[in-house]
């Protein structure tokens, strides 16, 4: 047998995982403390920063600099707030800046590399951990920790074992397997006595109940705004943004903020049976959010009276002596009707969601004055049904994790084991989208790896 099968590594810090917290946490060590300790990263995956390089759409948005009321979730929203004390989106930009990383800012305070390139960061990250002798141990993953003494002895699946005087957890949470996600540090946490609370999808498109009606719409994207409200009354803030209707259901950064209140209810079992068919809850759209209901159904009153005047005067010359009614509609009255319906949706949304619209509310069957009432309040109140959410595979986050009560908000050690820290997703912290996510990895682990530092230093 191999005498260095079982070989122990004596270190001083060990950081679990190679995302954006876990490579935050090393330099904050490295660079932000001057730790001159050993420090080793170990990521399961074959190559570190998975999740980074595939950010924003390959772009990766980086952090949002507009205000973070509101912007976090979780049991205790502001356990965010020692860490982004540490380093906060300007404070990022300018650390980035000095590695060599030059920046951009949209006009939604979203902040980019300037190369609009998820591999530019990497590069970045990589270099700078390079510059203080570090490097992430890839292929190697962590089967289980015990605390013993003043320090922890950790197994390794390439059948190695490390002692640590403190242990760094930045493994994430199982959202976007494909890049790596799983629960194997949320289970080791548990292991050294820490609380659970069970991770769900959040940040991932949902599945509406089928609709061959809306299936037309596939493809259309729009504004709006929204609310998810559960089968037993629960109601979520609303969310305004850009949908996207798509052959499952609906997907876009807007519809995506509501799916952790979606994945609450469909982790309760809540079943309600809406327009569409079974599903957790329903979807309510506002179309036109900055107009009134009556100011609504006034316009459209006068749009579809100039249209069907329009109209009226060119098949006047055909037939002058057609008798045109409201009240009594002929076939051909029906037809120019619709025709006219679709050109007043049209003008207020895409014109294939306008005709789902119609369809799936009925309301080419409406006459008299009576009808842009309820096509106003389709416009403003079109409810959709949901079946859940497309789960782990298709989720950019997770909600839920390691009970932050449990850990200190200043240093973001543990209270129940000294010597251990987490940061970034493991912990149950979630945010929006827009940077908020990136922005509490990379601040977290920051924080992280100087505490774990300072830690060291004092110990």
């Amino acid at each position: 047998m191999n005498k260095n099968l079982h070989a122990v590594q004596e270190i001083d810090m060990l950081i679990i995982g190679g995302g954006a917290s876990g490579i935050l946490a090393a330099l904050g060590a490295a660079y932000g403390s001057n730790f001159t300790g050993s420090i080793v990263i170990v990521e399961k995956e074959s190559r570190p920063l998975r999740k980074v390089l595939a950010s924003g759409n390959g772009r990766c948005n980086l952090a949002n600099m507009s205000e973070l009321e509101g912007r976090y979730h979780g049991t205790d929203p502001l356990f965010v707030k020692g860490a982004l004390r540490r380093l906060s989106a300007s404070d990022l930009i300018e650390l980035l800046g000095r590695w060599g990383l030059k920046t951009r800012v949209d006009h939604a305070q979203r902040v980019y590399p300037r190369s609009m390139q998820s591999s530019s960061v990497s590069l970045i990250l990589l270099r700078a951990l390079a510059r203080y002798g570090l490097s992430v141990r890839t292929e190697t993953e962590v089967l289980s920790i015990e605390k013993a003494d003043d320090c922890f002895l950790v197994s390794l699946s390439d059948g190695t074992s490390i002692q640590a005087r403190a242990v760094i957890m930045a493994a994430g949470s199982p959202a976007s397997p494909q890049l790596g996600g799983s629960s194997s540090g949320l289970s080791i946490l548990q292991s050294l006595g820490h609380t659970i609370l069970k991770p769900i999808p959040a940040l991932v498109p949902l599945n509406l109940t089928k609709s061959d009606i809306l299936k037309g719409a596939e493809g259309v994207r729009f504004l709006g705004n929204a609310y998810f409200e559960s089968s037993i009354g629960g109601r979520s803030p609303t969310v305004e943004g850009e949908f996207l209707v798509t052959s499952y259901g609906l997907s876009g950064i807007a519809s995506m903020e509501l799916a952790r209140h979606v994945s609450k209810a469909q982790e309760r079992g809540h079943a309600v049976h809406g327009k569409q068919g079974e599903g957790v809850g329903k979807i309510v759209i506002d179309f036109l959010p900055e107009i009134g209901l009556k100011e609504l159904e006034s316009h459209l009153a006068s749009s579809l009276c100039a249209v069907s005047v329009n109209r009226s005067r060119n098949h006047a010359r055909h037939d002058s002596r057609r008798l045109r009614t409201e009240t009594s509609p002929s076939s051909s009255d029906d037809k120019e009707d619709a025709v006219n319906l679709n050109v007043l949706l049209a003008g207020v949304v895409p014109e294939k969601l306008g005709r789902a619209i119609i369809a799936m509310n009925k309301l080419d069957r409406l006459h008299g004055p009576k009808r842009f009432a309820r096509i106003a309040e389709a416009l403003k109140k079109f409810e959709l049904t949901v079946e859940g959410t497309r789960g782990f595979e298709f989720a950019q986050i997770s909600t839920g994790g390691a009970v932050t009560a449990e850990f200190n908000a200043g240093t973001l050690m543990s209270e129940k084991v000294p010597g251990l820290f987490a940061c970034g997703e493991i912990l149950d912290i979630d945010g929006d989208t827009g940077g908020y996510n990136l922005l509490w990895a990379f601040s977290s682990g920051y924080q992280a790896g100087i505490s774990a530092a300072c830690y060291l230093a004092d110990d």
